[in-house]
Formats: C-alpha cells, structure tokens, sequence
C-alpha cells in the first residue's frame, strides 16, 4: 500500500500516542527595570488572547433569553474553551439604578358619607347564608355588610341568628354583642362580650378584655375574677396581672380577701417586683385612700379623641373597622389601647391598621337620650400626621361622626 504520512511509534499492535510537546524553554529572569516592563506586557497579551472570543456570525446553539433583572445574572452565548461550541457563559449585568422602597400613606379624614355595601350585595351576602347557614364566613360578612351600612336593627337580627346557629363561636357572640353596644345596650353587650372568656376560658386575651371593660364601668368585684384568670394563664404577664387584681379586690372593699392574696403574693419569690406597689395598695386600703392607677398613653396610628360633651347619658366612642367590627373600651380587639374617660374625655387608639375605611362612632351607653334632647360635642382624630375636629350632635343611639380612608403601599425612592 501506498506511505502513510502519520508518524506511528510504539508496537502497532498497542495503543498510539502523540509525540509529547517539546517542553517550553524558561523565561530569562529580568534584570533592569525596561526587562520587566517587557516582561509583564508580554503576559497582559496572552490573557486577552486567552478570553472567550464571540463571533457574531456563527449560528447560535439555542436563542439567548430575556434580560434578566436588574443587578441580576444574565447568559451569553459564544464559544470558549472548557463550555463547548456556543455554550452559555454566566456573566454579571450592572443595573445603573438602584432604589430604596419604603412605606406611602394615602390618608383621608372626612366626615361621614354614609358609604357602605349597597343592597344589591347585602341582598346577595343574606342569600349566601341561607344556602350555607353553617358557613361562620358567610355570616361574618353578612353582619359586617349591615354594620358598615347602618342598619344596626338588621345586624343585631342577623348576628342573633348567626349566634344560635353556632353557640360555640366567640366571632358570633362579638358580633351580637357589638350590635347590641351600637344600640345602646351597653349592660347587655358586656355580658355577651364575658361570655366569650366562658367559651374559650384558655384564652387570656379574652379574660384581659372582659376585665378592662369591667373595670371602665366601675365593676371591680366582677374584674377582679378574670385578672386572676389572666395571671394564671399569662405567666409572662403574671405580675401585672397579679397586682391589677389585687387593685380590685381593693376598690370592690373586699378588704378580707385582699388580705389573704396580699400576704401570698409578698411571700411569692417570683412576685418579688411588685411587692413594694402591694405594700402600698394594702397602706391605701387601710386608710381609704387608693394609690393611683398607671395612667396608659394613648398610643397607635388612629387615636379618635371625645371632648365637650355635653349629655344627659353617658356616651362612648368606637370605630367601626374595615370588616364592620366593633372596636371600643367594651370590647378593644387586638392591638388597642384604651384611655378611661377623664378630665380631658374619653381616648381610644388603634394599632396595626389594615387598608380600608374607617367609621367613627358615637353612642349612647344605657339607650337614647331623653325626648327633646340632645347630645353634643365634638371628636377629634389623629391618623399619623393629620389632625381633624368635628362637631357632633346625637338625639338617637348611634352616630358615625366621621371616615377614615387608609391606605398604605409600597414604593421606590431615592434612586441612584
């Protein structure tokens, strides 16, 4: 056969191997200055010749994707050696602008309008109840609609119905007893309100409500049974709750057994903290005169202020959320604080608001005024850095005096 211009070596019936490169010669070592300036752009060189190169022309494996985000990764495409032909190649994109992003607010405060749900969907929420009476979602937001419209009478029928058809839900009976507070049944809605901590007795939120609102109505024999409930279930809490109760055993004149849950709690290692305020409280109590209660600073992002009031009954404040839930010194609802009405009027604040709209309440506690008379005065509210006052003028039950319109976003800004 005709010469092979390959070179074979080795025995032809073993493996072949390519002839090993000649080893490359070492690199003079520099000896001025001007040698290494040399030196050191002849190995600048071969790293750019060494870089991936990109040619335009060739057809591409597969078709590049979108931009990636800004100051993401993106994928480019080309060959180099080590990826393979067109093989993608992770490189790094520099977005030129870059935001911070924090909270907008978008606060109205005007008087009310008397906006709500209309009948049409109130109508289309009953029918839903009645096609799911054991729905606890679809009640709720049957009661909430009727509440957010003013029709108090229809959401007291309706949240009385949502409440016998399930005697175990504490949402039920609040929403019965709000109907009822709206309505100027002040007694009968804080006994509804208790019967909450009777059916989740566990639950020491539901004991601390009952008992603020017993104590707003001067009942401290009655709040003094649900502070020492919520100490026992609050351990974190234990010695406020503790000394609070010891507070109404005093106010309530239940001299006897405050002189028994007194001497346990000074003798109490882990009640140590509160023993010099019960050395006070059992001094006052023996002299007649109580110590101060901590006065509690009204504190939140909506704070509805009463003052002026002018009224033959006693009048509370309330705000009506955007679920059409009652929230007052009777029932405060997560995270509200309440001021006890004073010299300066009445304070409720709300915390961790929800985007919707708010209604600002005022009833009646122990049902309409008088014949012929009225209540007057005015409510000032306060939603982070705005401030409105309206007058008000009340001859019924209820009256929503204002509406909140709260809405909160998020959006870039300082951009660079």
């Amino acid at each position: 056969m005709g010469g092979s211009s390959a070179v074979a070596t080795g025995n032809a019936a073993g493996p072949s191997y390519a002839p090993s490169p000649p080893a490359k010669a070492a690199a003079p070592k520099a000896t001025d200055a001007a040698d290494y300036g040399d030196e050191k752009k002849n190995k600048s060189e071969e790293r750019e010749s060494a870089k991936v190169s990109y040619d335009e022309s060739a057809p591409l494996a597969q078709t590049a994707p979108a931009a990636e985000p800004s100051g993401g990764l993106g994928t480019a495409y080309g060959t180099g050696s080590g990826y393979g032909y067109n093989a993608p190649i992770v490189m790094e994109q520099q977005d030129p602008w870059r935001c911070r992003r924090g909270p907008v607010y978008d606060i109205q405060i005007t008087r009310a309008s008397g906006a709500g749900a209309s009948s049409g969907q109130i109508d289309s929420l009953a029918a839903e109840v009645r096609a799911r009476p054991l729905s606890r979602q679809a009640h709720r937001k049957y009661v909430g609609a009727l509440a957010r419209a003013g029709r108090v009478e229809d959401s007291l029928v309706a949240a009385d119905a949502w409440r016998k058809a399930d005697p175990l839900d504490g949402g039920a009976l609040a929403a019965y007893a709000d109907a009822l507070a709206r309505r100027g049944d002040r007694a009968i809605a804080l006994r509804a309100y208790a019967s909450i901590a009777e059916i989740d007795p566990r639950k020491a939120a539901n004991h601390l409500r009952v008992a603020q609102a017993f104590e707003a109505l001067g009942a401290f024999d009655a709040a003094a049974a649900h502070r020492r409930t919520a100490a026992a279930l609050d351990p974190k809490n234990r010695d406020e709750s503790m000394l609070r109760y010891l507070y109404c055993l005093a106010a309530a004149r239940m001299n006897a057994l405050l002189d028994v849950e007194a001497a346990a709690v000074i003798g109490d290692p882990a009640l140590r903290k509160v023993r010099d305020g019960v050395l006070a409280l059992l001094d006052g109590a023996r002299h007649g005169v109580l110590p101060g209660q901590p006065v509690t600073q009204a504190r939140g992002e909506l704070i509805v202020k009463l003052s002026g009031v002018r009224s033959p009954v006693d009048l509370d404040i309330a705000v009506l959320d955007p679920a059409g839930r009652r929230v007052s010194g009777l029932w405060p609802r997560g995270a509200t604080s309440i001021d006890l009405p004073g010299a300066d009027g009445e304070t409720l604040a709300l915390k961790g608001l929800s985007n919707g709209r708010y209604k600002i309440l005022v009833s009646t506690a122990g049902g309409a005024a008088p014949y012929g008379q009225t209540a007057t005065g005015s409510v000032t509210i306060r939603v982070r850095d705005q401030r409105q006052t309206f007058p008000f003028s009340l001859s019924g039950t209820d009256a929503v005096v204002a509406e909140v319109r709260y809405q909160k976003r998020d959006r870039p800004y300082d951009c660079y």
